[in-house]
């Protein structure tokens, strides 16, 4: 499971959020993350399961925690891939 995270009401139905997202085939599903962010392990979780399904994303993994360096980071890669 995804712990305590997917208990927020926004996470309520997520196979079915995510079945309507992927459906729709998306051209780039991209997710980034920190090794020492405190989110870490329920982003680990959310790509078991994205992986369970079959879905295909696009993984960054970066030294740091949830803080702007590393966003910064991920916006420099990740900006560049909405205009290919």
């Amino acid at each position: 499971g995804l712990g305590d995270v997917y208990k927020r009401q926004v996470y309520q139905d997520i196979d079915k959020k995510l079945a309507v997202q992927f459906d729709k085939a998306p051209k780039l599903y991209w997710l980034g993350i920190g090794k020492d962010d405190f989110l870490y392990r329920n982003n680990a979780a959310y790509r078991a399961d994205l992986d369970k399904k079959g879905y295909k994303y696009e993984f960054m993994e970066t030294p740091g925690g949830h803080v702007w360096t590393c966003w910064r980071i991920y916006l420099s890669v990740f900006a560049p891939k909405l205009f290919k």
